[in-house]
């Protein structure tokens, strides 16, 4: 029923001449994308290969393509933002109200927009513990992204609102408990506003109300639709005769969990080469192993769990830990420093990136899995550095403004890029191996 009502309130704001409310927008935006295949790039003479949702984004960066302008959009929060601060001044006998106004005050807005939530997060030291789950990797991630600058080519209206989407699906807990508990505070305050001398204020509390019903009946929608998209990829695995482990957070679809993958991974396996947390504290004193054990091996539990495989979490975390054992510095710079050519370079990162991947592999075909796409994702770690040095002007920077002693720039060069681009390559592989089921 309360699907119903969501698909009758978007028929309505659609055909009223209204812009669409967060909510819509997040609605729309819930048709899964296609899984895509691999896209080959020729730079310099040499055919790249990449995931086709690598290659977007790298495509983009490389263009310097424009930011896109924000879209109008019809907000369901703003008389309830106004009324928490309006009747401070016009009633404060209602002081208890007032203050439970203010404790739930984020609400609404949060539902809009759950990216605020982690700017009002301190950035402080990462945990080890929380990065072994995926809340703790969102948290991790996005207090210190939300308050950096992003190259405008990254900052599309259809990648922010994916994030978005995962942000909605992954805390919905959270924000149905929020949602409820500004509900009550309007519903008690409703029946105390009769003090004011003022009688229209029951009529603006009303109204908020009014408002945040829409956006809960827009939220049940968008949930209800959410969960069964969630419940059709299941069962096309079932009915292909394979099968995965009970996986968390029924609202994400199959290709939410390969977006967290890559989005997530992208970042993590560039914190894990020294970008933004956990700076080195002096030439000799270097937090490599360190950076490994938070960003690599504690994550890849959390990845494994995420897309159906949590008993193998620990496995595939030592078997990406074995891979790290052997260095790749000597060929991660395409030929500008003096050794071997960019060329020998870029074949000896192929193979550096097959080794990376090789035990994650042979673990999960012992295991009964289907590996081609872990067998694509290696070499890509050869191709993102490759492109990164030709086909990309050395000017992306990214939390330059960030310092000890806690962190460091996130980005500042093509090394970086072909960092991100590695790690993005290697968790879409290994979420798109276990999706697949075995």
């Amino acid at each position: 029923m309360m699907a119903f009502f969501g698909v009758i309130l978007t028929v309505f704001f659609s055909t009223a001449g209204f812009a669409a409310t967060p909510m819509e927008k997040a609605i729309e935006a819930l048709t899964p994308p296609p899984s895509g295949g691999i896209v080959t790039e020729r730079v310099s003479g040499v055919d790249l290969h990449f995931f086709s949702e690598i290659a977007e984004v790298l495509q983009a960066l490389s263009r310097k393509d424009p930011r896109e302008p924000a879209e109008k959009t019809t907000s369901l929060c703003a008389r309830d933002l106004r009324l928490n601060e309006d009747l401070a001044r016009a009633c404060p006998a209602l002081a208890k109200n007032i203050e439970e106004l203010r404790a739930t005050a984020e609400s609404c807005r949060d539902m809009e927009d759950p990216l605020r939530i982690y700017t009002r997060l301190p950035a402080g030291e990462p945990s080890a513990e929380a990065l072994a789950k995926v809340e703790g990797i969102l948290e991790t991630v996005l207090v210190l992204a939300t308050k950096v600058s992003w190259p405008d080519a990254l900052q599309k209206r259809v990648w922010e609102q994916r994030l978005r989407n995962l942000i909605l699906k992954i805390r919905h807990h959270d924000l149905n408990q929020s949602l409820l508990a500004r509900s009550q505070v309007l519903a008690r305050l409703q029946s105390a506003v009769s003090v004011c001398e003022d009688q229209a204020w029951a009529g603006r509390v009303s109204a908020a109300q009014r408002d945040l019903r829409a956006l809960a009946n827009q939220w049940e929608h968008f949930q209800f639709l959410s969960k069964r998209q969630a419940q059709a990829d299941a069962e096309a695995v079932h009915r292909a005769g394979r099968g995965r482990e009970a996986m968390p957070y029924p609202m994400l679809s199959d290709r939410d969990r390969e977006y967290f993958s890559a989005l997530f991974g992208a970042v993590l396996w560039r914190f894990r080469g020294g970008g933004g947390y956990l700076p080195d504290t002096g030439p000799d004193e270097t937090r490599t192993n360190e950076r490994r054990y938070y960003f690599v091996l504690q994550p890849m539990r959390a990845f494994a769990e995420l897309n159906g495989a949590k008993s193998y979490g620990t496995e595939i975390s030592i078997a990406m830990g074995l891979g790290l054992l052997k260095g790749w510095g000597q060929w991660h710079d395409m030929g500008r420093h003096p050794g071997e050519d960019k060329y020998s370079d870029h074949r000896n990162m192929v193979s550096r990136g097959e080794y990376q991947l090789s035990y994650v592999k042979r673990r999960l075909t012992w295991a009964g899995y289907k590996t081609g796409f872990l067998r694509l994702a290696g070499p890509q770690m050869g191709h993102c550095y490759f492109y990164a040095w030709e086909a990309m002007d050395d000017d992306i920077r990214i939390g330059l403004e960030l310092g000890p002693p806690h962190h460091q720039p996130i980005s500042g060069g093509p090394t970086n890029i072909g960092e991100f681009c590695t790690g993005a390559a290697m968790t879409l592989g290994l979420a798109k191996t276990l999706l697949q089921g075995r």
